[in-house]
């Protein structure tokens, strides 16, 4: 019987599999995207030499015309699937304005597998337990997909409920206003004494805005993004409120964004504007939800907490934001959010 050679890349824990499409940590099955993974292989295939974004990018999308933020996400998938940290860069080094590298050693292996090698288990075996992991890993992949499309469509209807609610309030409220004419008209009367306004801002959609660094570290622009995320997937839980998917909001990374100006090209009532700032192993995140009509601060948080792992923040942080912004939206309080933050945190 022929010996069949398959080739694999070896890295810390990892096996990548590029004829069955598997990444392998200690012999188990690590999930990623199609895209992901066909990124890894690039880039492990290059071990050491960079690669420009406009190569990644021509080779992975060769048939269609994507913006360079679906690089990045990409590479947030593959730091997220590696266990790595944003300050560590054990295996992907990002290199500003041009491209990654990956740094990792890198051993290729060949695999000759005939009768006489196989001892502890047998031909069957093998191919059973390959194709187990196999369908393992399409079936996450698969999932992956299906979850992102899924997202978006429902986004998609949201935004024609909110767009459609939107046009029925500003008829009611020219119907309103005309109305309050005829009758000053009719009546003659002036009153002097102005009107008191509401308790209380409505908000029934919000674009939550990547988080900006107060400084140039370039990993804090990716911790940013992945908070913006997080709390865009808790929030968009809540049924009484439209949250913008993340698809939408990442092009507003730009250190001199403006939030309010973001908030009217996304067609929000409030937009979600947030900061980060380290100092050793401490952390600093600071939330701030405003009124895009008038730039008037409705909530806003603050949390300290030690930086050790970059995936164990971004969900305390988040999920802790969350829950009090929740409370604010949602709770029997919700009338008093107009110039009022909630208890125990810092305006």
């Amino acid at each position: 019987m022929s010996n069949q050679v398959k080739r694999f890349y070896e890295f810390g824990p990892f096996r990548l599999d590029t004829t069955e499409r598997l990444l392998l940590r200690n012999g188990e099955v690590v999930p990623v995207t199609p895209k992901a993974f066909d990124m890894l292989v690039m880039l492990v295939q290059n071990n050491g030499h960079l690669l420009e974004k406009e190569e990644l990018m021509r080779r992975l999308w060769s048939d269609s015309f994507v913006e360079e933020a679906n690089l990045s996400h990409n590479v947030f998938i593959l730091r997220k699937a590696l266990g790595e940290s944003t300050d560590e860069h054990r295996y992907i080094e990002t290199i500003p304005r041009r491209g990654y590298r990956f740094v990792a050693n890198v051993n290729e292996v060949r695999d000759a597998s005939d009768d006489s090698s196989v001892e502890e288990r047998s031909e069957s075996h093998l191919v059973v337990e390959i194709e187990e992991k196999t369908s393992v890993a399409r079936k996450y992949a698969a999932e992956a997909e299906q979850a992102i499309q899924e997202k978006a469509l429902t986004a998609s209807r949201w935004e024609k409920k909110a767009s459609r609610w939107r046009l029925g309030t500003m008829a009611l409220a020219a119907m309103s206003i005309i109305v309050g004419l005829v009758a000053t008209l009719s009546n003659y009367r002036i009153t002097s004494k102005p009107r008191q306004p509401e308790i209380g801002v409505a908000v029934r959609s919000i674009a939550v805005l990547p988080f900006k660094p107060l400084s140039s570290d370039r990993g804090d622009e990716d911790l940013g993004l992945g908070m913006a995320d997080t709390l865009i997937t808790k929030l968009s839980s809540i049924s009484q409120i439209v949250v913008r998917p993340t698809s939408a909001i990442r092009i507003y990374t730009a250190p001199g964004q403006d939030s309010l100006a973001a908030g009217r090209e996304q067609r929000v009532d409030a937009v979600l504007e947030g900061s980060i700032e380290r100092s050793g192993k401490k952390i600093r995140v600071t939330v701030r939800l405003m009124n895009v009509q008038d730039g008037s601060p409705l909530w806003a948080y603050k949390d300290d907490e030690q930086f050790t792992d970059i995936f164990d923040v971004q969900d305390s942080i988040s999920e802790k934001a969350a829950a009090s912004l929740v409370m604010k939206l949602t709770g029997q309080r919700a009338k008093q959010l107009t110039g009022r933050y909630p208890e125990g945190t810092d305006p």
